[in-house]
């Protein structure tokens, strides 16, 4: 119980206004979509807010509800956090953290793309314009491992979105052969 505790306590300190905010936003484009783009597919209509909007509570989360140090923090060197993960708690965490955190972008991204490795180059940008946006407003560090981290996350929400597709072929194949 009390790794929840420090999770929770630790890593979601976000004021509920930017919640509430980035919500707000994703019913603001889908209604402009539904005025603007009718003829879109109705699995982006529903997938282009959904996708801005986490896309913003992250920006949110990462960047805007954080206080600047004014120290630009910055590693380099990739695969650095290997040499600590299993002993200290706080990297492997964060790694773990880092990794769930974009899975929801992979799920979401491909639907729009309609290409997974589209996806996966795209959730990589959007990863390391969050992560230069750390360095940028010293809100956080720019890590490669981070970017590696998410990159992963993302492949992991490609993979879910591919395998739920597959299940629900399977679903209607059967529903099929019982009429």
């Amino acid at each position: 119980m009390s790794i929840i505790k420090t999770i929770f306590n630790s890593y979601f300190k976000i004021n509920p206004l930017w919640i509430i905010l980035s919500i707000l936003i994703g019913f603001i484009i889908y209604f402009l979509i539904r005025l603007f783009r009718p003829k879109l597919p109705k699995d982006q209509k529903i997938v282009i807010p959904l996708l801005i909007s986490y896309i913003f509570l992250m920006l949110s989360y990462l960047v805007f509800s954080r206080h600047g140090t004014g120290i630009y923090k910055y590693e380099l060197n990739p695969f650095w956090s290997y040499k600590f993960i299993l002993v200290d708690k706080h990297i492997f965490l964060s790694a773990v953290l880092n990794t769930i955190l974009y899975i929801p972008i992979g799920f979401l991204l491909p639907v729009k793309t309609k290409s997974y490795r589209k996806a996966i180059i795209i959730g990589f940008f959007i990863s390391w314009v969050i992560n230069l946006l750390q360095l940028i407003t010293t809100t956080g560090k720019f890590e490669f491992d981070d970017i590696f981290h998410n990159t992963i996350g993302i492949c992991i929400g490609c993979w879910l979105l591919h395998k739920f597709r597959r299940f629900i072929a399977w679903r209607i194949r059967i529903n099929r052969h019982r009429k």
